[in-house]
């Protein structure tokens, strides 16, 4: 619907979807404008690494919450959050109201 100029392409995504997050990305990383801000619950170590490896191929930056930290270093805990923004992003309001929730 995007491509066919049917309706826009999202500028905000917060992606909660289980496992697929993965899935849902790939399907969704053309359609992104380069100035798209994402916020991705990760289910587990290989959605994440994936994720993370599409984004960063389109020049997205890529911040883990204190729980993704933690969870890349030990136990997987449940569905730590990616923000993620596009190479023409502003995003210095949304990385300083992050910072002082303690994301």
């Amino acid at each position: 619907m995007i491509e066919e100029g049917a309706c826009p392409a999202p500028t905000f995504v917060k992606m909660d979807v289980e496992g697929s997050e993965d899935d849902a990305l790939a399907g969704l990383i053309s359609a992104l404008p380069p100035s798209a801000r994402l916020l991705i619950a990760m289910h587990d170590r290989a959605s994440d690494a994936r994720c993370v490896e599409l984004l960063r191929a389109r020049s997205f930056e890529c911040h883990a919450s204190r729980a993704l930290t933690a969870s890349r270093r030990g136990e997987w805990s449940s569905d730590p959050d990616l923000f993620s923004y596009g190479p023409t992003s502003d995003v210095a309001h949304d990385l300083r109201m992050l910072h002082a929730a303690g994301f």
